[in-house]
């Protein structure tokens, strides 16, 4: 059986356009961590950026807080900044959305910069979990606040 160190060395070691097309392939478990991994892959091209606007719309919520993860760390989304805002907004006003779900969302949100997220960051300041107004917060403390 492999180590979790040695499984995260082979993915780190794996070009991206591999990561891309496993993508569709790999159990939930392992897609959350190529996702994890595109994220520490700070010069990803258009397509790379493309998945991961779309991961925020996975069925799964695993692999959508992962997706969320990911475009916080690259920070730079290019022309998919909107639709990322927006995918995020949309997990942070799903009531089903689980709460750690919305948290990272509002956090992702936040340090993306985006502005299509600053309306359901100023309604998440209202949740019912303390952790998801916390994130709301700092999302839009780097948002600039509210107007």
């Amino acid at each position: 059986m492999r180590s979790a160190r040695n499984i995260r060395d082979m993915i780190a070691e794996t070009p991206t356009g591999e990561i891309l097309y496993r993508l569709d392939l790999a159990e939930p478990s392992l897609r959350r961590k190529l996702v994890r991994e595109l994220g520490r892959r700070r010069d990803l091209g258009e397509d790379s950026l493309a998945r991961l606007a779309q991961l925020l719309r996975a069925p799964e919520p695993e692999i959508r807080a992962a997706a969320a993860d990911a475009v916080a760390d690259v920070g730079d989304m290019g022309r998919f900044v909107e639709d990322v805002g927006a995918a995020l907004a949309e997990n942070l006003r799903n009531p089903h959305s689980p709460t750690w779900l919305r948290d990272t969302c509002a956090y992702a949100a936040g340090r993306l910069g985006a502005e299509a997220a600053r309306e359901p960051l100023l309604s998440a300041l209202a949740d019912p979990a303390p952790t998801v107004r916390a994130c709301a917060a700092a999302g839009l403390a780097q948002l600039g606040g509210a107007d």
